[in-house]
């Protein structure tokens, strides 16, 4: 456990340290006049965005449910969220949490091997269809490529497609699909709630129904194309030209390069130098490019703070049942 601890001190720390030095080499006063351009009122709007998006993956996991309260399948989004960019300190914390979420949440009446099963097609959908829009986008943006950045779109090119290739090769192999579920459970047990075996049995029964995973699909596309408006907003604030297809392509491509390298916790440095990287081929300036993943930074822990709090709230009244149960069997 030490030594668990002790490299993901190191990893974070090496993610600050390159993320100091991309500010410093983009140049500390040019990040500040960028957060100056894009100011309070371009926060809120990002923020706004994301709290639609949100709402949006929400709508996706209930369509895995079926029939579910949609604010129940919100407050659940909300916390594995808040738990993933609030509590990152503990990696997988935010799927645990948010399975746990969805067997407490009011309007809910899911257990855990349900609730576990719908999280993971719910991120198994969702993955696909981001990998699918960092490929889409790149297409619809290759009129912009220039001489000497053919290895950087080779690059970007592989960074969108191979997680899609696991994904297909993962989903066909009965082993990786055991060795996932054994995983989910573990985690939930550390929470007190007992999966049971038969979650690859649940798992495999929702992914037969196509056009159920069709429809999930259609709404995290979406999703996706908001998350990448809030960059496009961001750039434009800050007088940044940058398309729709661009800011979408940047967006999916961060956001996959984020999450192949997830050893770093928080993703430092990672996120940083991936806008830096990724931005330099639509001609996001350095410094801009760090303020747009230091909004999104920013923008994270303001939804996902809320979120916490939520699940703390839920926690708190399980406990408080569970102890009025125990007085009447006493009494």
């Amino acid at each position: 456990m030490i030594r668990r601890g002790a490299m993901l001190a190191l990893a974070l720390a090496a993610g600050l340290g390159l993320g100091v030095a991309l500010i410093r080499w983009a140049g500390a006063e040019a990040v500040g006049e960028a957060l100056v351009r894009l100011g309070w009122p371009g926060f809120f709007a990002v923020c706004l965005l994301q709290a639609v998006v949100v709402a949006t993956r929400a709508a996706a996991l209930r369509v895995q449910f079926g029939q579910a309260a949609f604010t129940a399948c919100l407050g659940a989004r909300l916390v594995r969220e808040g738990a993933q960019n609030v509590l990152w300190m503990v990696p997988g914390l935010g799927v645990v949490a948010g399975i746990r979420a969805l067997t407490l949440m009011p309007g809910m009446r899911a257990g855990p091997v349900r609730a576990a099963a719908c999280t993971f097609i719910d991120m198994l959908v969702e993955s696909t269809t981001l990998m699918l829009c960092a490929l889409l986008s790149l297409l619809l943006v290759l009129g912009v490529v220039e001489s000497g950045q053919g290895g950087l779109w080779l690059a970007a090119f592989a960074a969108a497609a191979l997680p899609l290739v696991a994904l297909a090769g993962l989903g066909r192999h009965a082993g990786a699909r055991r060795l996932v579920g054994k995983l989910v459970r573990k985690g939930a047990r550390a929470f007190g709630q007992g999966i049971g075996r038969d979650l690859t049995d649940a798992t495999a029964a929702l992914t037969a129904d196509r056009r159920r995973m069709l429809r999930a699909g259609a709404i995290h596309l979406g999703g996706w194309v908001l998350g990448a408006g809030q960059i496009w907003l961001a750039a434009r604030t800050m007088g940044v030209e940058l398309s729709l297809p661009a800011a979408l392509a940047l967006n999916s491509l961060v956001v996959a390069v984020t999450g192949l390298l997830f050893v770093v916790p928080w993703g430092a440095g990672v996120q940083e130098g991936s806008f830096v990287l990724v931005g330099g081929l639509f001609g996001v300036d350095p410094a801009t490019a760090l303020v747009l993943s230091l909004v999104q930074r920013a923008r994270d822990l303001a939804l996902g703070v809320p979120g916490v709090g939520v699940w703390a709230v839920l926690e708190m009244r399980r406990r408080n049942r569970a102890a009025d149960e125990a007085q009447v069997v006493a009494s």
